[in-house]
């Protein structure tokens, strides 16, 4: 019954992993596109950074670069649509990894593409993905809190007030 259970679980995690990347792509390659315009001043949509194709000598290699990264990124957040862990301590340490590792892969993309052009810009950047973070982790929170609730009430668990009755 466990293999079962620890084979559905690898599935899950690389279903939302290939996902996720997919997903990452697709809109880091408008976004990007995007942003690579505005920065070098043109209508133009630039599907490659100019920056990056600048540091690697080579659009082909900047583009694989840029996917690669892009995927990645998109991975990483689709791998967040999966619990963690049960515990709080272990909850804790696993989102803190998470992101720590989302915030290297952001960081990586936003040097390499040119889109932070001082690290002043950078920080502003950074601040911005974690205040994204934090709101996505409290809305999270919010949903599971409520969901709980019904669950409580649903079991007779619960009395005015949402308070435990007493037995």
């Amino acid at each position: 019954m466990m293999e079962v259970e620890t084979v559905n679980t690898a599935k899950q995690w690389l279903i939302r992993i290939l996902v996720g990347g997919v997903i990452g792509m697709a809109v880091l390659y408008f976004v990007g596109g995007l942003f690579h315009a505005l920065l070098h001043g043109g209508p133009t949509f630039l599907p490659v950074s100019p920056d990056l194709t600048d540091l690697v000598g080579s659009k082909s290699l900047a583009a694989l670069i840029q996917f690669c990264l892009y995927f990645a990124f998109g991975a990483v957040v689709g791998a967040a649509t999966l619990p963690f862990a049960d515990e709080g301590g272990a909850l804790a340490l696993r989102s803190l990894i998470h992101f720590v590792v989302t915030a290297g892969l952001f960081s990586a993309i936003v040097w390499l593409c040119g889109w932070a052009w001082s690290w002043q810009a950078w920080l502003a950047e950074l601040a911005l993905l974690v205040l994204a973070y934090l709101l996505i982790w409290l809305i999270r929170w919010i949903v599971w809190y409520v969901e709980l609730c019904r669950i409580r009430k649903a079991l007779g668990l619960e009395g005015q007030h949402g308070k435990k009755e007493e037995l």
